[in-house]
């Protein structure tokens, strides 16, 4: 007698015996699907957060960049302010550096002229100083003695002759008789020639 033996594929086996329970390989692939399920959505969750944190962070820099620029716009905008006005200060320290230049340089001028003036003088002075030493000598006077009434001799020198006299006054002015000349000054010496 002959054996017939029958071979059945898992599936087959599967659909012939419906209500079998899953083996060790089954609740194996099951576990491995359920982890890699979880793990899925686990790194998903982690891609969702570190997206959420990301954006904060772009949120928050972002916040802070536009702190900053509105801090240097405002900034920007003194220093332009102090900027003209440190411009205007400079214009007007030019103009006034212009006007003192040209004051120092009629000053200058006004000084030269006055020093022209002063040595006219002084030149004036030793002429008629001269004239009067040549004229005493050759009348042969003798120069006068300080005024005995308490004046003191510093304030005070005078003497005549013959029609004419002279004066020398430290500072104060000179005083005639009463009689109409003509008014020298030379210095501290004072020459009066009466008409």
């Amino acid at each position: 007698m002959q054996h017939c033996r029958f071979y059945f594929k898992p599936e087959q086996s599967q659909e012939a015996k419906p209500d079998m329970e899953p083996t060790y390989e089954q609740n194996m692939l099951d576990d491995k699907r359920r982890r890699r399920i979880i793990s899925n959505r686990l790194s998903a969750q982690r891609s969702r957060l570190k997206k959420l944190r990301s954006f904060a962070n772009v949120e928050f820099q972002a916040k802070f960049f536009e702190d900053q620029i509105a801090e240097l716009q405002q900034q920007h905008a003194s220093y332009e302010n102090h900027k003209q006005l440190l411009m205007a200060e400079e214009q007007k320290l030019k103009q006034e550096m212009e006007f003192l230049q040209t004051e120092t340089l009629l000053i200058d001028a006004e000084i030269e002229k006055n020093k022209g003036e002063a040595n006219r003088l002084r030149e004036f002075l030793v002429m008629k100083q001269q004239q009067l030493q040549t004229r005493l000598f050759n009348e042969n006077i003798d120069l006068p003695q300080p005024p005995s009434n308490g004046t003191s001799s510093s304030n005070y020198f005078a003497n005549s002759f013959q029609g004419e006299w002279w004066l020398t006054v430290a500072g104060c002015s000179v005083a005639g008789n009463g009689r109409r000349g003509s008014v020298f000054a030379c210095g501290v010496v004072v020459v009066v020639t009466v008409i």
